[in-house]
């Protein structure tokens, strides 16, 4: 596997584990890969989330409690380092689910090495 590729698992690998705390949590997900409109909205289709995702340089996940909520976002960039750097920014509401201490952090760190 050349460097890309390890680059571009490695982002799926922790993207994977931000969908999957988020949608543990009971919460609803929207896409944006940056235009003006979402490309998914309100799923907890895991599948469908994942193949939304990765079309861009970045993809801004917008997460709610129910349809027409807002809770917060995470911001997602690809392409930098060797990407355990993915998760660019998140609103500090999410903290307790993909931040510090999570399943999210610990799957970053493994990267981090």
């Amino acid at each position: 596997m050349n460097m890309v590729e390890k680059r571009k698992a490695v982002e799926r690998d922790i993207c994977t584990a931000v969908i999957d705390a988020l949608l543990e949590a009971g919460f609803l997900i929207s896409v944006n890969n940056g235009g003006d409109t979402n490309e998914i909205n309100g799923s907890t289709d895991k599948a469908a989330i994942l193949a939304t995702m990765f079309q861009a340089d970045d993809d801004k996940l917008f997460v709610a409690h129910s349809r027409g909520s807002k809770l917060g976002m995470v911001h997602l960039v690809y392409g930098n380092d060797f990407g355990a750097c993915v998760v660019a920014d998140y609103t500090q509401n999410l903290e307790l689910f993909i931040g510090n201490g999570t399943a999210v952090d610990a799957k970053i760190r493994e990267y981090e090495d």
